[in-house]
């Protein structure tokens, strides 16, 4: 259950959108009761995994078929949760074959493993939860960003560290 902050609740309001990058104290305010967005937490492996959709995110031609029979548009990826990331992180090879924008680049840091070198930090966009039922989607994250570090994830296309987590001040449950 994914609690942002100033969510009204309201017949099909649509969310103020968390903004990935932006301290929670930025989220819009609403004097109401709050309101939950619940999405599936899968199992990918023994990760707990995230599906997010980006609907604006340009689809490779590989998955143009399949979007055409299923009637969705953007890319779903697959992250897995991790509490102890201190940064988003998706597979290098995924940035590059999506032609990802590059918006930055994460300084080097230490890992379970020891050293870990940096990486370029590509942006993903607003996203969706992609287990929702289609018709109640909404766009409820918006300038997600994800590094392309050398371990990017174990499974899945990366990582959500505590940046998205961060990003819902009203609580995050499992």
């Amino acid at each position: 259950v994914l609690r942002p902050h100033g969510l009204a609740k309201a017949p099909r309001a649509l969310p103020p959108r968390a903004d990935a990058n932006s301290p929670p104290e930025n989220i819009p305010t609403v004097d109401e009761e709050l309101m939950a967005l619940r999405s599936p937490l899968r199992m990918l492996g023994p990760y707990p995994v995230l599906s997010l959709r980006f609907e604006d995110m340009e689809t490779p031609e590989q998955f143009k078929e399949q979007q055409k029979q299923t009637g969705e548009t953007g890319v779903a990826l697959d992250f897995v949760v991790d509490t102890a990331a201190n940064v988003n992180t998706i597979n290098a090879k995924l940035a590059a074959d999506l032609g990802l924008a590059a918006v930055g680049f994460d300084e080097g840091g230490v890992s379970a493993a020891g050293e870990l070198a940096g990486g370029t930090t590509y942006m993903l966009g607003t996203a969706q939860l992609n287990d929702s039922p289609k018709a109640a989607r909404v766009d409820f994250l918006s300038n997600v960003t994800a590094s392309a570090l050398p371990v990017a994830s174990p499974s899945g296309a990366g990582l959500l560290g505590v940046g998205f987590l961060f990003a819902f001040p009203g609580g995050v449950e499992f």
